[in-house]
């Protein structure tokens, strides 16, 4: 059927005054800003903090994406499984457990990892570096199960006509709240001297920095 402007205009009133889009709008920007500060300060951490070359730190790094693709179509699998349980015969009011099923299953987890790592004392230890790191990547990697399952399609559900004009409304809002995350996490994570680790070994003939240095930025 032939469009007017007119209905254009309603149909764009009704999703930017629906209460279901913004809640979408805002948790995905809120998980947005959560995972560009762990793909940011992820790969930093690894490289200033437990003192990795560039190389080792981004073979690390790829990890959280390829734990993220395979939850994600696992998580995909799963939540079409539970909301279509036999013969495909849809139960609608299965898909709201579903969401929140798989999304709490992402960020319980990573608040819960996140917390136990803020929490330890002992951060020096080598074995406990490569338990932070370990814990770090299986944190960023479990936001596969919200791609998949959880709140990231939940656009889908609501309104799946319209799915990609809400999909590009939600990702518009969201990568400018993700804009806000590695100038945040600059502020929060200075270079002690402001030099890092880099530029501390360029000028010191390749000697790494001290202890202290790196107590600081540990902190």
């Amino acid at each position: 059927l032939k469009r007017t402007k007119l209905d254009t205009l309603q149909l764009a009133f009704k999703i930017l005054s629906s209460g279901p889009v913004w809640a979408i709008v805002v948790v995905q920007s809120f998980s947005s800003f959560t995972a560009f500060i762990l793909d940011d300060g992820l790969p930093s951490y690894m490289r200033d903090v437990a003192g990795l070359s560039l190389t080792q730190a981004g073979i690390l790094s790829s990890l959280p994406a390829l734990i993220k693709t395979m939850l994600t179509l696992a998580a995909a699998w799963a939540a079409d499984r539970l909301r279509h349980p036999s013969r495909g015969k849809r139960l609608d009011d299965r898909t709201g457990c579903v969401r929140k099923l798989f999304t709490g299953a992402a960020i319980l987890p990573q608040a819960a990892l996140l917390g136990v790592i803020s929490a330890s004392a002992d951060l020096a230890t080598e074995t406990y570096q490569a338990v932070v790191l370990a814990m770090l990547v299986v944190i960023d990697g479990l936001g596969g199960l919200r791609y998949g399952g959880g709140a990231s399609v939940n656009h889908l559900d609501i309104a799946p006509i319209h799915a990609g004009v809400i999909q590009g409304l939600k990702n518009t809002v969201a990568q400018l709240a993700g804009y806000m995350a590695p100038i945040l996490l600059g502020w929060l994570t200075p270079y002690p001297g402001g030099l890092s680790r880099e530029e501390y070994e360029d000028q010191n003939q390749g000697q790494p920095p001290p202890e202290e240095w790196v107590n600081a930025m540990r902190s």
